[in-house]
């Protein structure tokens, strides 16, 4: 999600219609729509402290409406966590949103490049269910090709989390597992993904 795609005053208008047209009203969609603009705005915005506070506080009430009118909108649940975490650190009921989040929808892209890095930054707070849908779901972000924000969720973890998150690559197709490596050892990165050998790729630059 970049704001930078669209203008900020094309953003403001589309966002005053929006809540013109829910106004009073559960629209699932346009109440979507309205949560992901205002992640777009957040993001784009050089904001200082107290006006991100305030920001957050909008996003998170929006995020609220949005799931008392359709509560399996997973996106809604991690956004809500992501805020919730942003606030006040990882409390029960932010991890318990991010696991809705993961069985309401367990293979959205979009979903994972922005839930992964914060899940896995938390991955030993997680029950062993969640912890698996967080390794899929890190597999799934190196199969699809995502590998920046791959990288950047290893860099971004501790020991132990990164070594479960690379030996959980082993189920990956060979060109796959080469690819990533490949980005890995470019990125100046020392991580060993399994069953590839960085010597012998670098031999055959």
């Amino acid at each position: 999600l970049n704001g930078g795609t669209l203008p900020p005053a094309i953003i403001e208008r589309t966002t005053a219609s929006l809540d013109r047209a829910t106004a009073g009203r559960c629209l699932e969609q346009p109440l979507w729509n309205l949560l992901i603009l205002d992640l777009v705005t957040f993001q784009a915005r050089q904001s200082s402290l107290a006006e991100a506070d305030v920001m957050r506080g909008a996003m998170a009430a929006r995020a609220r409406r949005l799931l008392a009118c359709s509560p399996r909108r997973a996106g809604a649940w991690f956004l809500l966590a992501w805020l919730d975490i942003h606030e006040q650190g990882p409390q029960p009921e932010a991890l318990e949103r991010i696991a809705i989040s993961y069985r309401l929808a367990p293979h959205e892209a979009w979903l994972a490049r922005l839930r992964n890095p914060v899940a896995a930054r938390l991955f030993g707070l997680f029950e062993e269910a969640v912890r698996a849908q967080i390794v899929s779901e890190f597999r799934e972000l190196v199969r699809l090709g995502f590998l920046t924000e791959a990288q950047a969720v290893l860099e971004q973890t501790g020991e132990r989390t990164r070594a479960t998150l690379l030996a959980g690559l082993s189920t990956l197709d060979i060109d796959a597992r080469q690819v990533f490596s490949r980005s890995l050892d470019r990125a100046g990165l020392d991580m060993d993904v399994p069953g590839i050998s960085r010597e012998m790729q670098r031999l055959w630059r």
